[in-house]
């Protein structure tokens, strides 16, 4: 048996060891990223994509078909308060996390999360179907919100601008949404304004309600429920309602509900109409290309100095 005898050798044998070994190194690490460049090829091509990422590795996945991606965030191994690096350790370093993105049977995996979003969305402008995330899903709800509250918004002002010349005729439209409800409504004559505008019967009881048709910008004050409310001193119903196409002050809402008036304004009001089929549902459409996460949707969730020197 051979045995190596390293007291026999000398510091040109020492180097020359230490030299092939680094040249196998060299050259193992050099087929890993001629296989992974030509993992990133075969891919962009089997899915007729723009070249990915030097960052991004590709693996083959033996699992179940899937379509989805993960994104996780780098951070300080010592950081502050603000999450950003604690300059008071020299050896403080960033940890990397990584990232995937599953399609089909393959695995791709990076350090760097908007490197995986590139491909993302590389493989969505091809029509690949990959999942939203949480993040994305949340921005869906975000946006199907804010469409819905315009939609509501320029509703309210359509009522507005139909009853502009003729305000009394408010009362009548009211009238008859409530009548859609199930109530009995009676309309006080428009020359004797007792302090409501109908009176509503439903088993066996009395609703005095007050209509008032203003602009989505205004907001009633506490006066106009005090009104209300004394006028409910003569009446004695066992129930008021507000309702109007604009809004209502914090002194207002405080003091109905210390004082048991229902308060419906204009986005209330939309809700109503719309559940008693005066309006069609409008259908939204949100757009890939608006709730796509981009880069800049990561910014809260990354250290803002590793954000500003790597995401930028």
């Amino acid at each position: 048996m051979l045995k190596l005898n390293l007291q026999n050798l000398t510091m040109i044998d020492i180097l020359l060891c230490l030299g092939l070994i680094a040249s196998v190194v060299f050259l193992v690490l050099l087929l890993y990223k001629i296989f992974n460049a030509a993992a990133r090829t075969n891919f962009s091509r089997q899915y007729k994509i723009t070249q990915i990422p030097k960052s991004v590795k590709v693996q083959k996945y033996n699992n179940a078909k899937t379509y989805y991606f993960e994104l996780n965030y780098p951070f300080w191994a010592v950081s502050k308060e603000d999450s950003t690096a604690d300059k008071r350790y020299s050896n403080n370093k960033i940890i990397w996390k990584k990232s995937f993105l599953y399609v089909d049977k393959n695995k791709l995996s990076s350090d760097y999360p908007d490197d995986i979003l590139k491909v993302v969305h590389l493989l969505r402008e091809v029509n690949v179907h990959i999942e939203p995330n949480d993040l994305e899903k949340a921005k869906i709800a975000r946006l199907k919100e804010e469409k819905e509250l315009f939609l509501r918004s320029a509703k309210i002002q359509e009522i507005v601008n139909f009853f502009s010349e003729k305000p009394t005729d408010f009362e009548k439209f009211c009238a008859n949404l409530f009548r859609k409800m199930g109530y009995t409504a009676e309309l006080t004559p428009p020359t004797n304004d007792g302090g409501y505008d109908i009176l509503l019967t439903k088993e066996n009881q009395k609703t005095i309600v007050e209509c008032k048709c203003y602009q989505p910008k205004y907001n009633i004050g506490r006066p106009a429920i005090q009104k209300l409310v004394g006028a409910n001193q003569i009446t004695a119903a066992d129930k008021m309602i507000f309702i109007t196409t604009s809004d209502f002050s914090s002194g207002a809402l405080t003091y109905a509900k210390e004082t048991g008036v229902d308060l419906i304004n204009g986005l209330k009001l939309v809700e109503l109409l719309k559940a008693q089929g005066f309006y069609q549902e409008s259908k939204i459409s949100i757009a890939p290309k608006e709730w796509q996460l981009q880069v800049r949707d990561l910014r809260p969730y990354i250290p803002k100095d590793i954000y500003d020197e790597y995401f930028h």
